[in-house]
């Protein structure tokens, strides 16, 4: 879906009567160890892209609160065809952010057509907050809410941007939820999803 000024949101529908190639194609998604990236992962995998994946996990941990890691994430990519880089990183870290990039660049003659921004490490800070008052909160809440999952999506897609320009093609793709559109969980969460929405239909009209 993607936000339109005059009609809000759009469905946008894809006919799969074709299996579209994405050999030779470079990707990145954020976040792959699990859930939504783990399979948007898989299928860029079993269209034959190079998929780099990454995430804070790289084996899997029997006592994790999580299931996946980013070296089971790879195996099954690979197992359907595709090429697969997990690479670690921390998306709180910028430095980590930038050497993922850096890597791209360099084992990709600088050449990166995909970016699925879905990288979010707050799940913990929402759940046990919902309905708190927002006086009530900690004083650090919006940065734990935002910083990985907007912040940091804004500073992925000035890296790929970066990548994609010189090449005159690329795709960028942001992972949200229904928290860009209605007001939910708690007070900080909703100012951040709903700034950057306003922010995605400026810049589509401009």
């Amino acid at each position: 879906m993607y936000p339109n000024k005059r009609t809000g949101y759009r469905r946008l529908t894809f006919t799969t009567t074709t299996r579209a190639s994405l050999k030779d194609k470079v990707c990145i998604v954020t976040g792959a160890t699990r859930g939504i990236g783990r399979g948007i992962a898989l299928q860029l995998g079993a269209h034959g892209a190079t998929v780099y994946v990454t995430g804070r996990t790289l084996k899997a941990k029997d006592d994790a609160q999580f299931p996946g890691s980013l070296e089971q994430t790879c195996e099954e990519i690979e197992s359907r065809g595709g090429k697969c880089i997990p690479v670690l990183c921390d998306h709180k870290n910028d430095d980590d952010v930038k050497k993922l990039f850096e890597k791209v660049a360099r084992e990709q003659n600088n050449r990166l057509d995909v970016l699925v921004n879905n990288a979010f490490s707050a799940f913990n800070a929402c759940v046990d907050n919902v309905k708190v008052p927002f006086w009530e909160l900690p004083d650090n809440i919006y940065d734990e809410l935002n910083q990985v999952g907007l912040r940091n999506h804004h500073l992925c897609l000035v890296y790929a941007a970066r990548l994609m320009m010189p090449w005159k093609l690329g795709l960028i793709i942001n992972i949200s939820g229904h928290g860009g559109m209605v007001c939910t969980l708690n007070v900080p969460y909703c100012i951040g999803k709903k700034a950057a929405i306003e922010w995605l239909l400026t810049a589509q009209e401009s």
